[in-house]
């Protein structure tokens, strides 16, 4: 599975980095934190998007 970061991941849903983290606050996106930096799995963010 292919990790990707939080700004790739607005890049990515071509979303704001503020609407990413209400996903995450909201449980639609699950948040990964390695060390200091926050990721995603890309598997992960197409999921909702098919759930729509």
């Amino acid at each position: 599975m292919r990790k990707i970061s939080t700004r790739d991941a607005t890049k990515f849903l071509i979303v704001s980095y503020q609407a990413v983290d209400n996903g995450t606050k909201s449980a639609i996106l699950r948040e990964y934190i390695q060390g200091l930096k926050k990721f995603y799995y890309l598997p992960e963010l197409i999921k909702p998007m098919k759930n729509n």
